[in-house]
């Protein structure tokens, strides 16, 4: 009897934990859409309304969706509030999405930077209380539609802050969604703290914190003690860690990043995934001691979504693009990137693919070996389009159309490949077999998407140059694509790594300059490796480290000062590229590059001495028992039969061009140390013993 007790009460209880699982269910992600207000503007034709609609409803009949998340910045026009959020909320409605969850832009509060006592300034009460009442009033009883609502023992919005009705949390299923205003005017002066990296556009910062951070905490606290809570989400417009990629975007970070006590907060708490917006690309950052997840991601003009499949022990993000070549309104999506977070074990297994691949900051985010020169059409650049076209095959740049990229084999991927034109590519490589020849007249090389530097955070590059020109040259520029405000509102730090008379610097502004103190030039006609680190976020220029053929120089400085650097710039190589039009002015003394380049990385952390010494070297195998035979400066291969027993004692070396050449003791054979891109040690003497093999590269 008492079996069969013990029976009845298992069957009941399984039947009872499988009737409390969740189905799996989905919401839908967009970020960035800007211009869906353009049917509320008074000139605007009916049809832009009814192509939104069809739009939202093409979005609709294929993913479904029980809500969408909408991660700030919807519109493009900051006047008439009311009259657009009042129409974007109606037309959600209208296609079957009854709940929406909008997290507040920049623009639509006007638009960064704020400046003091701007007109935009001025009106952020209003624009706060046109977006609440549009969005979160109950047209019948006038009332926000959460009012008094509680999560636990805590109001789903933070009652008796700035942020009331525009942050709030909401339970759906079996997830916890919270919304986070992250924008806070901290002061009625222009705001910026460059030696903590915070700030920088005007009165209004990125962040959370007193009141506001308190009420995050006991919603998250709430979630987290929930036992029908599977999963917390959490949405700001703002990335709060970096780098993420960035295309056509004002790229406002968010204060201390991962130092805030925000990101703290949603550690510490288990949050699942940050959703941002602002940057108009995709990227997924893992935090570096929790399986807490950033995901950016673009919906421009809806050519992009996430759709996010939700139970109660997996979460799915699957990112689509709109692959039409021509922007037709077809809305054809295909399928760009998988990212899964799987808890059926206690330890969380995350995998990722294509475009929400998570990010490895081990690894160079930026990396040129300029083996291959492709056209654009064969690996589109995101963002590169205009009002006809969502992929661009050619693009200006200081007046000439280019067609052809060097492509990005770093972390960023093709999105940073770099638009090049009257570069060369010639047998002369250092890292692999060719190498990119500048001539300085009509050589031309850049990144059209924007970054990778961005206020404060850890930068790390490296070169190889080959040059005997002895006039100032640009090798690396970062800067904005225009001139500075004259109100010194983006006062921030460009990036241009220069070689004068041999000797390389670092200028940060027009003022302040890093020179290198030492005493022989490297314009010998010889490869050179130049590097920069900057040992921690928001150094001094003085604290940068500069390294001439993997070993640290001395260096001095004109001018010092912590470093903060433009959120818009672009990067180029051996010239100005997309950036800087009134660099001529501000620096006349500065001309394109002329020699060759080679072997260019870009790290978002510190890199180490020991690793720019080893990194040419890392595409190479070994081959063992072969020969060469030089034969003035053509050198032949041949095979050798297998050596039982390689000696370790060299007689002597002989330079080849692109060789280290040995003979062995008791062997008329040379063994032969083969760099077919012509590697660091070649034409100089060095230490041949136990190398008796053949290096080929991969």
């Amino acid at each position: 009897m008492v079996a069969s007790i013990t029976l009845l009460l298992l069957i009941i209880i399984h039947f009872a934990s499988v009737q409390a699982s969740t189905p799996q269910w989905s919401f839908i992600v967009i970020a960035d859409w800007h211009g869906v207000e353009s049917f509320a503007r008074d000139d605007t034709p009916e049809q832009f309304y009814l192509q939104r609609k069809w739009q939202l409803n093409r979005i609709k009949s294929l993913f479904e969706g029980d809500f969408v998340a909408l991660v700030g910045d919807m519109v493009e026009v900051y006047d008439a509030s009311v009259n657009s959020f009042t129409t974007i909320k109606k037309i959600f409605n209208e296609v079957g999405y009854d709940k929406i969850l909008y997290a507040l832009g920049d623009h639509e509060i006007g638009d960064n930077g704020w400046q003091p006592k701007s007109d935009h300034t001025n009106s952020l009460g209003q624009y706060h209380k046109g977006f609440v009442e549009s969005l979160y009033l109950d047209p019948t009883s006038g009332e926000y539609i959460y009012k008094n609502l509680k999560l636990g023992n805590t109001h789903i919005t933070p009652y008796g802050t700035p942020f009331e009705y525009t942050s709030f949390a909401h339970v759906h299923k079996n997830i916890l969604f919270v919304t986070m205003d992250v924008f806070k005017q901290v002061s009625s002066s222009l705001f910026q703290k460059t030696s903590g990296g915070i700030g920088g556009n005007g009165v209004v910062t990125a962040d959370v914190d007193g009141d506001h951070l308190k009420w995050l905490e006991d919603i998250l606290r709430e979630g987290s003690n929930n036992p029908s809570i599977k999963h917390i989400f959490v949405q700001g417009h703002v990335p709060v860690i970096t780098p993420v990629q960035r295309s056509a975007s004002s790229s406002m970070t968010f204060d201390r990043q991962e130092e805030s006590n925000f990101w703290k907060l949603l550690v510490s708490y288990g949050v699942d995934i940050y959703f941002a917006g602002e940057v108009h690309a995709n990227t997924v950052l893992k935090d570096k001691n929790s399986d807490l997840l950033q995901v950016s991601t673009r919906a421009n003009d809806l050519e992009g979504l996430l759709d996010v499949i939700v139970t109660d022990d997996q979460i799915e993000l699957r990112a689509y693009r709109d692959e039409n070549v021509d922007r037709v309104n077809k809305k054809s999506y295909t399928q760009a990137g998988v990212l899964t977070v799987d808890k059926t074990s206690e330890i969380t297994k995350i995998s990722s693919d294509g475009i929400l691949h998570i990010v490895d900051l081990t690894k160079p985010i930026l990396y040129f070996d300029f083996e291959e020169i492709m056209l654009i059409s064969e690996s589109w650049i995101q963002g590169l389009k205009s009002k006809t076209k969502q992929y661009l095959d050619k693009v200006e740049m200081q007046g000439n159309i280019l067609r052809n990229i060097v492509p990005n084999k770093g972390e960023f991927g093709q999105n940073y490949n770099a638009p090049v034109g009257g570069v060369q590519i010639r047998d002369e490589g250092i890292g692999g077999i060719y190498s990119g020849f500048f001539d300085g007249t009509m050589s031309q090389m850049g990144i059209y998407s924007l970054g990778p530097f961005v206020a404060g955070t850890i930068i790390s590059v490296s070169m190889w140059i080959k040059t005997t020109a002895t006039k100032e040259m640009l090798l690396l520029h970062y800067d904005r694509p225009w001139k500075a405000d004259a109100s010194g509102l983006e006062n921030r730090n460009i990036f241009s790594m220069t070689l004068k008379d041999g000797s390389p610097r670092i200028y940060v502004s027009k003022a302040a300059t890093l020179l290198s103190q030492h005493s022989e030039a490297i314009n010998d006609n010889g490869w050179h490796q130049i590097a920069a680190v900057m040992p921690y976020k928001s150094c001094k220029l003085s604290e940068v480290l500069l390294f001439i053929d993997g070993k640290k120089v001395s260096t001095s400085v004109t001018k010092d000062t912590p470093l903060h650097f433009e959120n818009f710039g672009h990067l180029s190589v051996g010239g100005v590229g997309f950036a800087g039009t009134d660099v001529r002015n501000l620096f006349p003394s500065w001309k394109p590059f002329v020699g060759y380049i080679d072997e260019v990385y870009l790290w978002q952390r510190r890199v180490y001495a020991r690793q720019f010494r080893t990194a040419p070297m890392r595409r190479f195998k070994r081959r063992k028992n072969s020969k060469c035979t030089p034969i003035g400066r053509v050198v032949t291969i041949d095979q050798v039969p297998k050596v039982r027993k390689c000696r370790r004692k060299c007689k002597r070396t002989v330079n080849c061009v692109g060789f280290k050449t040995s003979s062995v003791e008791g062997s008329e054979d040379l063994q032969c140390t083969l760099f077919l891109s012509h590697a660091p040690h070649v034409n100089k003497d060095r230490d041949t013993t136990d190398k008796c093999f053949l290096l080929s590269s991969l």
